[in-house]
């Protein structure tokens, strides 16, 4: 009897350390998913055609 509660003890803590490893993982894919926007923002502002002009045409 003391076994099958300690079984459903070590059970409900798997299921919160799993709980916690994967909301770990989701922070951790969200915050990669935030560093590509942060490049593709990079890669249009640098591809946007600059206003050059010419200093030596006086």
């Amino acid at each position: 009897m003391k076994s099958n509660f300690i079984l459903k003890y070590i059970a409900v803590e798997m299921i919160l350390f799993l709980s916690l490893v994967g909301l770990l993982f989701s922070c951790q894919t969200n915050n990669d998913n935030d560093n590509s926007k942060e490049v593709a923002g990079a890669a249009v502002v640098l591809s946007q055609p600059t206003n050059r002009t010419n200093l030596h045409s006086e």
